[in-house]
């Protein structure tokens, strides 16, 4: 009978796992909250591509949540990868990742839905140097005459980009 007493209050001493813990892999992003200047990338949507890059040029995108209140980032690019680690908070509301690189700012991510066994939906809002709709409807209005030129002289239209803040919703899988 005592065995039986131990085994139910070892259980409330060994609670199950936050579901965020294990392996994710970014599967697409989506873009939205986008000024009225910049609209035209709300509702922008990238999938996990063996053809295209992430939207920070990463080929791949793999967050792994541990147990012990510990992280590991994972971005695969074209040329060296990138890794990052450190400590994960997680309340109702936010997920918190705090690098042990001090040189790596906090990243505070919005929980967009419920995490479940398989699917992770968090959100920041990233600055983007872009050129605003209206100027680049003009600039493609003379597409024609100018486009031999600026593809060999990019830097021409360096004085279009404003910044722009967009929300970038990561979805993961769990591997």
């Amino acid at each position: 009978m005592s065995g039986v007493l131990c085994l139910g209050s070892c259980s409330k001493d060994n609670p199950a796992p936050d579901p965020i813990v294990g392996v994710w892999v970014r599967d697409y992003y989506s873009l939205s909250n986008a000024s009225s200047a910049f609209s035209r990338f709300n509702g922008f949507y990238l999938p996990n591509s063996s053809t295209s890059s992430g939207i920070f040029g990463e080929d791949s995108y793999t967050l792994t949540v541990n147990n012990d209140k510990t992280y590991g980032i994972a971005l695969a690019y074209p040329g060296p990868d990138s890794t990052d680690n450190g400590k994960w908070l997680k309340d109702t509301k936010t997920l918190t990742l705090t690098s042990h690189n001090t040189n790596v700012p906090v990243n505070e991510f919005s929980l967009e839905e419920t995490v479940t066994s398989s699917k992770l939906v968090i959100a920041q809002t990233f600055t983007f140097n872009l050129i605003p709709d209206a100027t680049l409807a003009s600039l493609n209005a003379h597409a024609d005459t100018v486009t031999s030129w600026s593809d060999n002289h990019p830097e021409a239209y360096d004085k279009y980009y404003q910044p722009a803040d967009i929300k970038v919703t990561f979805y993961f899988n769990k591997k």
